[in-house]
């Protein structure tokens, strides 16, 4: 078997329940309803049954519940969530409860209300308490499901595999399940109930397979199970005829049958179970119908025998329904107390006749009327709406609709609930519930006074004309309870600026603000402002300590007042102040400042406020100064303000006008450059040889300058010419005078000293490389510089080339002795003189 608490397949059999999701504020659909011109509608969504999860059905008790119900932790209701509880933060007020009404408030904005009313009990009186009525199952054990909260509970308990009804003469027991088979007078055992693959939710239990091919499902309503076994497909042919057989078990035994005659033990209607001649239940008349199709339905006789109770089921009437698919049988048992109670408060008032009735119409319908408590000194925000209706076979989902009316007028008469079903759904008997679902149809049709008021309220269940076979009043009929919310807000602030409390600094202004909504308006609400007495929504201050401001709001029916708190949290700041000088720019914290201008400097304390404020006077006095440059030369040196400056440099001279700001920058230029010059030759002083033709250039560091004479003078016929040329003849000193354009003079000096020309006679004509020691080398026989030689052999290859160095050949090439004979050589001198000649090599 499974746990309970991990069920979670989902019913998918022959019964749906319609739940109406409409969504907050769901507007009016554009729909119409088939033949009423002129109505809007409402539709209904549909949802299955809720056979696998619980629902959280208790809260916990904590101080804002506690501040609703003072002292009342202790009461069997105390946290517990009802099903029609119209809000997640709504806290019922338990001492407001009567037997068709609850009161509730939000616990996060205690100025929104909720007010129920119901057609149908809401509560019952125990121990003088009204105690909650709620149809929905709970897990109390691995094993035991209840729904322990009426007079009469209902559960199951899955190990025995039984249901239960505890009544007021104890506890009975049913859906004890066998199936026999029939032939003649001979009765089998075919199959006993299993309980093994079943889950569970709020709406009761479904097992699959109850026995082969059947599955069983166990709706609960108040102090009633209504038990369906779904036949999918059948195993079992052969019989005449097929019983499914109940048991009912009581401490003191239990009798059956038929309330119209007790001595029949069999026959077609409703039955009764009795404990001691007392009334203990009520079983609902035994049909069957194919799954989608409420037309095809078939009136089941009961066989009784002592405590037993038998479905008959004949083999052509098995046939049928199985020809035209899987099929319902459809018993209810309901605690004698809960049938009353029913009978008392929901029973279907006929309102309709069959005059002039056609298949297109709905005019036949059950009305249900009662007073709505509205709260005083709100105002109307949301009506809910909590509903199910339910159609009996042979009528169907599509056979019907309802509608409610508020006050003693027509306010939403031409606003129609209709169940959203397909096709093949509306075909099927069945559920339409509407669960705490609000729209703004009916906002108007409440005008709510200083007092709490009572208006009519009327629901009214329309169904379609079904001819005079169907048109009893178990076509169509209210469940209940039925239950309309008012929700509403007194008097109260929507918002109030700044929250709670605010903190500023000395000195600070806060603007205050507020807007009252809800309550009864009236002709508007008013405000007023204490300290002071303004008026107003808004409101500015600028308080020089921390203060407490009130502001009251008042409707038609009374007030209600808002705190706010403004801290100051600081003194007045103390000042320091100082005052910068400066021209042209001041400089103060790293900012350059061209301009004058005040400075403040906010520095903080530890409230984080302004303590003390320095304020810094800059002051920037005109900054134009007037540029000047003068340029001062000198050959040796220069002398400015009694100074004498020998090299060049640049002088800086700043003067001041009254305010000490610059007014004159001038730049003294001082230049030093004595006259300085070189005189060049066109050869090398010392390499001039006697006879050469060399130029004379003066080289100066000036650009400009002018040449005043040459020396000897007697040389040169130009004595101012800027280069001169001479013919060296002898040792002779020249000088060339200058003079540049700002007055230096110099000169510059050269000695050309003429050397002899070398001759061809450098060597000798022979010598002999014979190692005697006497002429064994061949050498100059005199001095000369800069020598280079090359000596061949007749052939043109060179045995002796020497540049420098001693100049001498031994008379050997490669290491050997050269052969006797001539050789040809050559001389270069001085890099520019060629001499050639011929040496003999003897031996």
């Amino acid at each position: 078997m499974k746990k309970v608490g991990f069920w979670s397949r989902r019913f998918t059999g022959w019964l749906a329940w319609w739940l109406i999701f409409l969504g907050t504020v769901v507007q009016a659909q554009n729909a119409r309803v088939p033949g009423i011109p002129g109505v809007d509608a409402v539709g209904v969504p549909s949802k299955p049954l809720n056979f696998t999860h619980f629902t959280a059905k208790k809260r916990l008790i904590d101080s804002a519940w506690l501040s609703h119900n003072p002292g009342m932790a202790s009461h069997p209701d105390a946290g517990r969530i009802a099903a029609e509880q119209p809000d997640s933060n709504a806290i019922e007020v338990l001492e407001k409860r009567t037997e068709t009404s609850r009161y509730y408030v939000d616990g996060k904005n205690p100025g929104r209300v909720f007010s129920q009313s119901a057609y149908g009990a809401l509560h019952y009186k125990k121990n003088g308490q009204w105690l909650l009525i709620d149809r929905r199952l709970e897990q109390k054990s691995q094993y035991l499901l209840e729904a322990p909260h009426q007079e009469e509970p209902v559960g199951f308990d899955l190990k025995k595999q039984e249901s239960y009804i505890k009544t007021g003469t104890g506890t009975v027991s049913f859906n004890h399940w066998k199936l026999y088979g029939g032939k003649g007078k001979v009765k089998k055992l075919l199959a006993t109930a299993d309980w093994s693959n079943c889950q569970a939710g709020d709406d009761g239990v479904l097992v699959r397979d109850i026995f082969p091919g059947v599955d069983a499902e166990m709706r609960v309503e108040r102090g009633e199970v209504k038990s369906s076994l779904i036949v999918r497909k059948w195993e079992f042919p052969g019989y005449e005829k097929y019983f499914f057989e109940d048991t009912y078990q009581h401490a003191k035994g239990t009798a059956l049958h038929f309330p119209t005659n007790k001595k029949l033990k069999s026959g077609v209607g409703k039955l009764a179970l009795s404990v001691d001649g007392k009334k203990l239940a009520a079983i609902g008349k035994a049909f069957a119908y194919v799954s989608g199709r409420s037309d095809l339905t078939v009136d089941l006789p009961y066989q009784l025998e002592g405590a037993n109770q038998s479905i008959v089921l004949s083999e052509n009437v098995l046939g049928t329904l199985l020809e035209a698919g899987s099929f319902v049988i459809d018993p209810t048992v309901t605690g004698a107390r809960s049938e009353l109670a029913q009978a008392g408060h929901l029973n279907s008032h006929f309102d309709g006749d069959n005059s002039n009735c056609t298949e297109d119409r709905f005019a036949e319908s059950c009305s249900y009327g009662w007073k709505l408590q509205v709260p005083g000194a709100i105002t109307v925000t949301k009506l809910y709406f909590d509903a199910r209706v339910e159609a009996l076979a042979p009528c169907a989902m599509k056979n019907l609709f309802y509608k409610y009316r508020i006050g003693t007028g027509n306010c939403g008469l031409k606003v129609y609930w209709i169940p959203e079903v397909e096709t093949n759904e509306g075909n099927k008997p069945g559920f339409a519930t509407v669960e705490k679902r609000d729209v703004d149809n009916y906002n108007n049709c409440l005008q709510p006074t200083c007092d709490p008021t009572a208006v009519d309220i009327r629901l009214s269940i329309m169904r379609k004309c079904m001819g005079t076979a169907g048109c009893g009043a178990d076509c169509v009929r209210g469940v209940g309870p039925f239950v309309v919310t008012v929700e509403g807000e007194t008097l109260r602030a929507a918002f109030v600026l700044p929250a709670a409390e605010t903190e500023i600094c000395n000195g600070e202004e806060v603007r205050l603000a507020t807007k009252a909504a809800f309550g009864i308006v009236g002709s508007g609400y008013g405000y007023v402002w204490t300290p002071g007495g303004f008026s107003g929504e808004t409101l500015t201050v600028k308080p020089a300590k921390t203060t407490d401001y009130t502001v009251t709001l008042s409707d038609a029916c009374g007030k209600v007042t808002e705190k706010v708190k403004v801290k100051v949290l600081s003194d007045p700041p103390k000042t320091e102040t100082s005052k910068l000088t400066g021209c042209g720019k001041v400089s103060f914290n790293g900012t350059d400042y061209t301009e004058s201008i005040m400075l403040k400097e906010s520095i903080k304390g530890a409230s984080g406020c302004d303590s003390l404020i320095r304020e810094t006077e800059i002051v920037v006095y005109p900054g134009k100064v007037t540029e000047e440059s003068r340029d001062l030369s000198g050959c040796e040196f220069v002398d400015y303000k009694d100074t004498r400056y020998t090299q060049s440099t640049v002088l800086d001279e700043v003067y001041k006008n009254a305010l000490g700001c610059d007014s004159l920058h001038r730049v003294i230029n001082i230049t030093v450059q004595p006259l300085e010059a070189e005189l060049l030759s066109s050869s090398d002083p010392a390499s001039v040889f006697l006879g050469e033709v060399v130029t004379l250039t003066p080289k100066v560091n000036r650009d400009e300058f002018t040449v005043v004479s040459w020396e000897p003078g007697s040389l040169f016929d130009d004595p101012t010419a800027p280069k001169q040329t001479v013919v060296v003849n002898q040792d002779a000193t020249y000088t060339v005078y200058i003079e540049s354009e700002d007055g230096c003079d110099g000169s510059a000096t050269v000695r050309l000293m003429g050397k002899d020309v070398p001759g061809s006679t450098l060597y000798p004509s022979s010598f002999t490389p014979n190692g005697d020691g006497i002429n064994d080398v061949w050498k100059p026989i005199r001095d000369a510089d800069e020598l280079e030689v090359w000596v061949y052999s007749r052939w043109g290859e060179v045995v002796f080339h020497m540049k420098g160095g001693s100049r001498e050949w031994d008379g050997t090439y490669k290491g050997q002795p050269v052969p006797a004979g001539t050789y040809t050589y050559r001389l270069m001198v001085h890099g520019r003189y060629n001499y050639s000649g011929m040496v003999n090599v003897v031996y």
